[in-house]
Formats: C-alpha cells, sequence, structure tokens
C-alpha cells in the first residue's frame, strides 16, 4: 500500500485534480490495512482506472484507488480484480468462451 498527501486524482478525462489523502491498494491484504484511514478521514471514494469519474479540483478526504488487476479463470469461478480493464475482461471471456 502507498500513501500519499496532495496528491494527483488520475482520471481519463484529464482533469487536474487533487485530493487530500491518496491510498494506493494492490492487494488484498491492503483491504485490512486500511481501515483506521478510513475511520479517521471518514470521507472517502474508492476509485479504479479513474474511467468514469468527473473529479472535483480538490477533493477534501480520502481517495482509495485500487490497482488489483489480477484475471484467474479456475474450473467453474472466474476471479477478477476490481480494478482488471472492462475491455480486456470483456476480451478475455470471449477469448475463454465464457458467456
Amino acid at each position: 500500500m502507498k500513501i500519499e498527501k496532495n496528491a494527483i486524482i488520475d482520471n481519463s478525462l484529464g482533469i487536474e485534480s487533487r485530493c487530500k489523502i491518496l491510498a494506493t491498494l494492490q492487494s488484498i491484504s491492503d483491504l485490512d490495512n486500511i481501515k483506521d484511514l478510513i475511520n479517521i478521514h471518514k470521507k472517502y471514494y474508492i476509485q479504479g482506472e479513474g474511467t468514469n469519474i468527473v473529479p472535483p479540483t480538490f477533493y477534501d478526504g480520502l481517495i482509495l484507488k485500487i490497482e488489483i488487476d489480477h484475471i484467474r479463470k479456475n474450473a467453474d469461478t472466474l476471479s477478477v480484480g476490481a480494478s482488471y480493464n472492462w475491455t480486456e475482461l470483456v476480451n478475455f471471456c470471449i477469448d475463454e468462451g465464457i458467456n
């Protein structure tokens, strides 16, 4: 997990935006470590790639940026990380015959 103050909020629109605190989560175990930070700040937003947001100039809170982008296929299960690219997921499913 990486924590930054006055960090840039990534977004696909190229809008210049910052947040009070940015916590980048890169594994499931980071979720356990983030509980205290959420309880302290109360105001938070969960973000993936930033393709569906129009961020404010400054967000006075905590941004939880999820960078968990794995994909695993087992016999009956498909496990996909929260920030896995949607188009790549659709293409994977088509290639694997998953419908």
